[in-house]
Formats: structure tokens, sequence, C-alpha cells
């Protein structure tokens, strides 16, 4: 009878372990493969020749500020991927907080990797 109980609650658990990384493999995958959804504080998309008000581009620098402190270390791509913006919508926003010295950077060309600056405060 023990060992009978044992071997059920054996089965019972080495079943919730597998239910358990399925779903975590279905999540990862889902999450992994679902593009990033637009955000309504972002640039709309565009006609040629127009461009972003001012309004857009601080809201955006701000967002981008705010993100970058949350998750330091990304680059350029990973970072518009994340926003669910193009490289080039970010180009004037990074360009302003590196003036600004909002943000600081590691690595080159591709592999640059951005940094809050965390003695300084977007206003």
């Amino acid at each position: 009878m023990k060992h009978s109980l044992i071997d059920q609650k054996c089965t019972e658990f080495a079943n919730d372990i597998a239910n358990t990384v399925r779903n975590l493999v279905f999540e990862a995958f889902k999450e992994r493969t679902s593009p990033a959804p637009k955000k309504s504080h972002l640039p709309m998309d565009l006609a040629p020749g127009q461009k972003r008000g001012a309004a857009d581009i601080d809201r955006l620098v701000r967002h981008l500020s705010e993100f970058i402190a949350e998750n330091p270390g990304l680059c350029i791509e990973d970072i518009a991927v994340k926003m669910g913006v193009s490289t080039r919508e970010l180009r004037l926003p990074v360009k302003k907080l590196m003036e600004l010295k909002y943000l600081t950077t590691t690595g080159q060309k591709r592999a640059t990797r951005y940094y809050s600056n965390e003695h300084k405060d977007l206003k």
C-alpha cells in the first residue's frame, strides 16, 4: 500500500513538472514570436516627407530614457524591437539624450550598448 501511494505521488509530481515545463516553453515561444505592440505614446506612422512634431519627439525621448534605465545594456536594435519602433525613429532621441549626457555607451557601431546615467534625471 505504501509503495502504491508513493508511486502515485511520484507520478503526479512528474506530471506537474512536465506541465510546468511545457507551459514555460509555450510562453517563451509565444513571447519571442509575437510582434511588439505599437504603443500609443510613440509617434504614429508618418506620410513620406512628413516630420514628427516636437511633442512626439519629447515623448519618445522621455520614454526611451525610462526604457533604457529599466533595461540597461541593450543595443539599439533590441531597444527598437522591444519598444515597437524602428531604429530610425530612435536616432534623434538617442542623439538628444547623448548630448544631454543622460546616456552612456559601451562598444562601437552595431555593438554599442546603452546605459542610463544614474546621476541625471530627465526633467
